[in-house]
């Protein structure tokens, strides 16, 4: 044990009484062993008392060391109390126990708050960092203070966090800085159609405030509705294309009719011709009829197909047997380059043959007199590719982008004459992603165009 200066003063004044014993008696002459037996008990007492008061201040030093100790760890660890041995007396244990049992239960619900608090950042984060929806989040500058990963791939902002950046430095679309500009002033909710014209994408934005601690702020999500809008715009144009395509001819089929009210049945000349006029045009009308429901159907997954096995060259040639007279009225000759007679597909052999027939209409539709319709195939590893070529009109680039949409025309005129709905390519290309197969053209404008049919071969369908 290492005596400290408070432990020599208490041994001092523990020899005090003894020397003072000792005086005592010589002054009054008592006997020596009287003097020494006194000195000798003054001596053990004080002694006695040394060590009393050293334990007791070594207990209660050990005590604060350790309460400190506890103290200085709490915040790792729960605290221990500390041994109450008189609780009338011990009153400093007892306080100092009471007051870490309240510490601890303090700092144990913070712990619960703060992983409640982590827990909720988290999930936060993740439903932010995997909606579809931009959110950004802007104080009254229209400085970012929040940003997740969708609006920074809407708003094509590179790798680095946009956080803390000025909004107008991550877009320049100028309609969007002016609406967040309107937003940031208003107390409600705003919602606009913006479209930004660099990345070709429309977007609903809708914004609502934000009240923040220092200011007022607003956030921002931003929906893309691109293909949405080119969804309404096809479904517009189809009804406005339907419209078109079903009034031509009845509006035939309603002045013939009137005309031969009108006296024309008393017209032997021509009233055989303006009924043939009427058939003719509700043949067409038919037709069109026919290929809007078939299309909806494929469309809407109603159409049930039966897939078999299709031998190619056996329904390509049936199909140009069927075609060929229409073929040789318009002076278009047939010219058949076989491949494999043995080539199989997986599919329905309905849809096939429409697939085929429709090819070939387009190709005669749009040819000219003399010119010529090839069909060719071959195979290539697992798939087998169907040629469909004409020597008419050719197809612009442009057009090429378009030709698989409904009643998309090339040439308006000619297809008013040729009979053709406007429906059969888009036919062709419904079907073709039906049986998992491609198509595609090429086209020079005046020298004709080529289509091509890929589709997997009978053993790599069935697999």
């Amino acid at each position: 044990m290492k005596w400290t200066t408070t432990d020599w003063l208490i041994i001092l004044g523990c020899l005090l009484p003894t020397a003072m014993t000792a005086l005592i008696g010589a002054a009054v002459h008592l006997p020596g062993s009287v003097i020494l037996w006194q000195s000798w008990m003054g001596g053990i007492t004080g002694l006695a008392f040394l060590f009393a008061v050293r334990w007791s201040i070594s207990g209660t030093r050990k005590r604060h060391v350790e309460a400190t100790q506890e103290l200085n760890s709490a915040v790792r660890k729960e605290f221990v109390k500390l041994p109450v041995s008189d609780p009338t007396q011990d009153h400093w244990a007892a306080a100092w126990n009471d007051t870490t049992a309240f510490v601890s239960a303090t700092i144990n619900e913070l712990r619960g708050d703060q992983r409640t608090l982590q827990e909720n950042r988290a999930l936060l984060e993740t439903v932010l960092g995997t909606m579809s929806e931009g959110v950004l989040v802007l104080d009254e500058k229209l400085t970012i203070l929040f940003a997740n990963a969708s609006s920074r791939r809407i708003l094509d902002v590179p790798q680095s966090n946009p956080v803390g950046r000025p909004v107008w430095e991550v877009t320049r679309s100028q309609p969007l800085l002016e609406f967040l500009q309107r937003s940031e002033l208003r107390e409600d909710e705003v919602q606009q159609s913006v479209e930004l014209t660099r990345q070709n994408i429309v977007l609903e934005v809708n914004t609502s405030p934000l009240p923040l601690a220092t200011s007022a702020g607003v956030v921002a999500v931003m929906h893309n509705v691109t293909e949405l809008r080119k969804l309404e715009n096809a479904r517009r144009d189809f009804f406005n294309s339907v419209s078109h395509e079903l009034k031509t001819p009845l509006t035939s089929i309603q002045c013939f009719a009137e005309t031969l009210l009108d006296g024309g049945l008393e017209d032997e000349q021509n009233n055989r011709h303006m009924v043939g006029q009427i058939e003719r045009q509700a043949e067409k009308l038919h037709v069109l009829i026919q290929d809007i429901l078939k299309l909806a159907r494929i469309e809407s997954r109603f159409e049930k197909f039966e897939l078999v096995p299709i031998n190619v060259s056996k329904v390509i040639g049936e199909c140009i047997s069927d075609r060929t007279p229409i073929a040789t009225a318009r002076e278009i000759t047939f010219e058949l380059d076989e491949g494999d007679k043995s080539a199989l597909v997986l599919g329905d052999e309905t849809g096939f043959r429409s697939i085929i027939d429709n090819l070939l209409n387009n190709a005669i539709n749009y040819n000219h007199a003399g010119g010529k319709v090839t069909v060719r195939w071959r195979r290539e590893g697992d798939q087998v590719h169907i040629d469909v070529i004409d020597t008419g009109i050719g197809i612009s680039r442009e057009d090429q982008e378009r030709v698989f949409e409904r009643f998309y025309r090339v040439d308006k005129a000619r297809s008013a004459t040729s009979g053709g709905t406007g429906l059969g390519l888009a036919i062709v290309k419904h079907l073709v992603t039906v049986f998992h197969g491609a198509i595609s053209v090429s086209s020079e404008v005046g020298k004709g165009s080529t289509f091509t049919l890929s589709l997997p071969l009978l053993n790599v369908a069935t697999s």
